[in-house]
């Protein structure tokens, strides 16, 4: 038995040694797939410690590439979005998440001369407008500082250079705009919820499985009028389950919707 162990553990050493040696010289990741590996692996921690631990190794790789070209628009978007989920999904007040985003735009916009054309650019710029006006609780305040405006601009920039970039980002951001923006004579005359309808039904027809698309548009129709597709597009919403690869933006739609019909009175 002794021998016949010897012979196999002879047999099988070339193999563990070719293994071991094979590991030892396995490529180390650079810099920017270990912010991918980190920042694919966000849907997949739901513990709240982890996941910020997690999305803050993902943000350190990606912002350590971005400050070392700043230029890079492929890089500013992957630091952009890793910086997004973050403060989207996992921490801060809402004070704290409005005065974050103001600070990443105030960063951004010196680089507008260079990026402006890019679609990652206008992105994040629609993007973090967006997440700026959304922390703003004073409809108004938001209006008269052209937050509203520049939102706008971004989005509309981007839905011209590419509408499909970022799953119909541009879509999205454009529709939820028109609808959530009031109108208020000499500031705000161009916001129109059939706009508003138009570009959120653009993004279902490319992605019918957008559980966040499919809120934005009960609650544009229901203040339309059509008040029952409205609540049948809110029932489907909250009796989904979150996909596994969005598990966060999944969760947070049907978390929201099933506020919206609680307030809107809906069984």
């Amino acid at each position: 038995m002794k021998k016949l162990l010897v012979i196999v553990l002879l047999v099988l050493s070339p193999a563990i040694m070719f293994a071991a040696k094979a590991a030892s010289n396995a490529p180390e990741l650079t810099l920017e797939q270990l912010g991918d590996k980190y920042f694919g692996r966000r849907n997949s921690i739901t513990k709240p410690a982890e996941a910020i631990a997690n999305i803050n190794l993902a943000i350190g790789a990606y912002k350590n590439l971005f400050e070392a070209d700043r230029t890079n628009p492929g890089m500013l978007y992957k630091y952009g979005k890793a910086f997004d989920f973050k403060y989207r999904f996992l921490t801060g007040t809402a004070e704290e998440k409005k005065s974050v985003y103001e600070g990443f735009i105030k960063d951004l916009e010196p680089l507008e001369a260079k990026l402006s054309g890019t679609k990652e650019y206008n992105y994040l710029m629609a993007l973090f407008w967006g997440r700026r006006g959304e922390y703003t609780p004073n409809v108004l305040e938001a209006a008269k500082e052209g937050v509203a405006d520049k939102i706008k601009k971004y989005g509309e920039a981007l839905y011209a250079a590419d509408k499909t970039f970022e799953d119909y980002a541009a879509g999205m951001i454009l529709g939820r705009l028109h609808y959530k923006s009031p109108n208020i004579i000499l500031i705000l005359t161009w916001p129109d919820k059939n706009k508003a309808k138009a570009y959120i039904e653009e993004v279902l027809a490319a992605r019918p499985d957008n559980l966040e698309a499919k809120m934005f548009l009960a609650d544009i129709i229901w203040d339309i009028g059509d008040r029952e597709a409205a609540k049948k597009l809110y029932r489907e919403v909250v009796n989904s389950k979150p996909k596994q690869t969005e598990y966060y933006y999944d969760s947070n739609a049907i978390t929201d919707t099933a506020a919206r019909m609680k307030e809107l009175e809906i069984q």
